[in-house]
């Protein structure tokens, strides 16, 4: 009897060498193995089996940010926007995935590099939330440090620990303007001004300043021509990654607004 089922149970086989066993083993051969499993057998093979994807499905996230990683490192200097577009069409990876899986390596990759076992206790969408830009740090160590406890860093505990972190993270900060407060007297605020665009800001096609931050829009390439309708598909495109590397949902439209 083919004994492939019981030798992944025992976890003898590589991702690599059960592929090999599977295409070497006929259907009816499959079928017949099968037939002689126990319930408990096929219970543990379910477990075994999602185990195993979920840890693929991370792998294979921390490998991607890996190598993402080096191609910026390499081109960040360049600044070559026709190059850069070539690149992801041929990759076939968007660059709102690109961050994220960048991000993930940055903040995970020498941990699961260094301890391997860890990456059974995660999966891909709470790493992504995890190493987003809004989750405090000491989020990123309390998730690794109950992976080594044996936990299970599930979206729900992960989405926990950010909101847990961050909530410290904005009393400590609002603790210490308080304190500042008491001590200092608060300037008043300047009035906000359209300064004058300076160097390569200077050859800006529009521009807005806004209650927290400034926008400068500037062609693509020195040729581009300003193309109205080009302008308003890019900054929508802004916009979406932007919600999307925060995960924050698309803003829903008011009755009025159709």
């Amino acid at each position: 009897m083919n004994r492939l089922f019981e030798e992944i149970l025992a976890g003898k086989l590589s991702t690599t060498e059960l592929m090999q066993r599977v295409a070497e083993t006929t259907k009816f051969e499959l079928d017949s193995a099968a037939e002689h499993l126990a319930d408990g057998q096929i219970v543990a093979l379910s477990v075994k089996m999602s185990d195993q994807l979920r840890v693929l499905q991370v792998e294979s996230m921390i490998c991607t940010g890996c190598y993402l990683y080096l191609y910026r490192i390499v081109t960040e200097n360049v600044g070559d926007e026709e190059r850069e577009q070539n690149f992801w069409e041929a990759a076939e990876v968007s660059r709102a995935q690109a961050y994220r899986a960048i991000a993930v390596w940055t903040a995970f990759g020498k941990s699961f590099v260094a301890e391997g076992h860890l990456t059974k206790q995660f999966v891909s969408e709470s790493l992504k939330i995890l190493a987003g830009e809004t989750t405090p740090p000491a989020a990123r160590d309390e998730a690794l440090q109950l992976a080594r406890n044996g936990q299970h860093i599930s979206i729900q505990v992960a989405k926990q620990l950010q909101k847990k972190h961050a909530a410290g993270r904005t009393s400590a900060g609002k603790s210490t303007i308080v304190a500042k407060e008491t001590s200092t007297p608060v300037a008043k605020p300047e009035a906000k001004q359209d300064r004058p665009l300076k160097g390569n800001a200077a050859k800006a096609i529009w521009s807005y300043v806004g209650s927290v931050v400034r926008l400068i829009v500037q062609p693509a390439k020195t040729s581009s021509q300003a193309d109205i309708e080009g302008i308003i598909r890019d900054l929508e495109a802004a916009l979406a990654r932007f919600r999307s590397e925060h995960q924050i949902p698309a803003a829903s439209k008011s009755p009025d607004a159709a």
